[in-house]
Parts: C-alpha cells; structure tokens; sequence
C-alpha cells in the first residue's frame, strides 16, 4: 500500500483509481489481521490522501493511528499532508516536526524532509522550504516531488534561471508531466494552482 501511495507522489500512477483499490485491498487485509497496527492505519491514511483525495477518510485513519501509538512516525507525516493539502500548513508543520522527533535518524529521511519542504513551500516559507528540499535531494536526487517542490519555490521567489534546471531534473523523472496533468483530479485546489501557475512560469506546458 504504501509504495502504490508513494509512486502516486512521484506522478509515476497510470491509473489512480486502479491504484487505489490494490492499495486499500492491502490495507485491509492487514487490518484484518491487525485492527490496532498503527503502521496500517497510517499507511491506509496515505492511500486516502494521495489515492482517493478523501482527507476525511484519510485524517480519521491517521487519528486512529496516533491513538493507539502516539509515536507513531508516519501517522504524523501523513497527517502533516492531509493538513497542508486542506490548507492547514501550522498544523501540518506541527506534525512534520513530531515525525521528525519520533525518528531523528529514519532511513526514509529523505520522504521526511520532502514533505517539510512542501510544508514550508505551502506557508510560504521559501528559504526554509529550499534547505529542506536540498537536504531531501543530498540524500535521494531521484524523488520527484521534492525536484517539483524546488522548482516551485525557486520559480515563485524569482529565481527563474534555477527554475528551469529544477524542472528538468522533473522532467527526467516525469517525462509526461503537463500543467493539465498536474491539475488533474484537483483542478479546484487554490493551492494546486497556484503551484501550477509557478511551474508554468519555471517552463513546464500546458498540454
């Protein structure tokens, strides 16, 4: 379930919807086996959030995760998103730093700072935003959305030349990314535009 989530991050799913159903059958059958595994619950939560676009689904499975562990790493990481992508970007900075503190030295890094990168980008924090997307990037050059994340921030603070560079590395890794293809499924989302509009600027097309 949560690679089926993570490729969904990088705009590597063909098929969403198809994605979705493998993903909750995963989570389901874990569940089954163990309705109290935080780590299920956290990773159903993240298939919600990145798979289905249903955050109240999502955020409910994530609580259900912090209640039986409150320690729970990737229950606050995944909270911290649904938080950001419903606008609430204190909050999901909030839960990025408890992440952070439940597990300083995780081998997901990376996924950590990534996150914290798009966190701070959605505040409008673009300096932290940058240094967290550079250490994300030290660790793992080949994440996506953390290449997006920098594009976005260099492009929405002017820096249009390393805009550019940014973006290509995007494109490397997300050959068929369009603004359309970026909007698609939350055309809606201010925040989707506005990034949209950022990477619009940065290069990428519209079709």
């Amino acid at each position: 379930a949560k690679w089926y989530a993570l490729r969904a991050v990088q705009g590597l799913s063909t098929d969403r919807q198809a994605d979705a159903r493998i993903a909750l059958d995963c989570t389901a059958r874990a569940l089954d086996r163990e309705p109290d595994n935080s780590f299920a619950l956290a990773m159903e939560g993240f298939v919600h959030c990145h798979l289905t676009y249903d955050f109240d689904s999502g955020d409910a499975r994530l609580q259900d995760a912090l209640r039986i562990n409150p320690s729970e790493t990737f229950a606050h990481l995944f909270r911290g998103v649904v938080q950001g992508l419903v606008g609430d970007w204190s909050g999901g900075l909030a839960h990025f730093a408890s992440a952070s503190c439940t597990s300083p030295l995780d081998p997901a890094r990376y996924l950590f700072d990534s996150i914290g990168a798009y966190l701070c980008l959605g505040a409008g924090r673009h300096d932290e935003a940058l240094d967290l997307a550079r250490r994300s990037l030290r660790a793992n050059r080949h994440h996506a959305h953390t290449w997006r994340v920098m594009a976005i921030a260099q492009a929405e603070t002017g820096d249009l030349d390393n805009a550019r560079q940014s973006l290509r590395r995007v494109m490397s890794l997300q050959p068929e990314l369009t603004v359309h293809g970026y909007l698609a499924g939350r055309p809606d989302d201010p925040t989707r535009q506005r990034f949209a509009a950022a990477l619009q600027r940065a290069g990428l097309p519209m079709r």
